[in-house]
């Protein structure tokens, strides 16, 4: 397959946001983010090898980013990007506590569209 075919079928995939998310899904079950020492030699040698893979996995779908970096950090930015709206939008406004000011009271805000005039002190 040829690098630029590749570059462009990487390109429609980091478009999809389900792609985005499932490759930060793979990095995080690859153990990227965490340590990879332990206490027994077996244990790294197989975690250093799913955190290989990882990196392989962002290096690939850096090819389609439009100014590639070499460290695939516009593959991380848009994975964190994605990741950051994800979980933003997944949590809702009936269940995320406001705080009045300085004032110390709890604002919760009405799942029927109340604007949270409401205080439980």
């Amino acid at each position: 397959m040829s690098a630029s075919l590749e570059a462009k079928e990487m390109a429609q995939l980091l478009a999809l946001p389900a792609f985005r998310r499932f490759l930060w899904r793979a990095v995080r079950a690859a153990g990227l983010l965490h340590p990879a020492y332990g206490t027994d030699g077996r244990d790294l040698a197989y975690r250093e090898g799913r955190r290989s893979l990882a990196l392989d996995l962002l290096r690939m779908a850096e090819a389609g980013q439009p100014f590639p970096h070499p460290e695939a950090l516009s593959t991380w930015a848009s994975l964190l990007g994605e990741e950051l709206q994800f979980t933003t939008e997944k949590t809702t406004d009936d269940r995320r506590d406001e705080w009045d000011g300085g004032a110390g009271r709890s604002r919760r805000r009405d799942p029927a569209g109340d604007d949270g005039e409401r205080f439980a002190g």
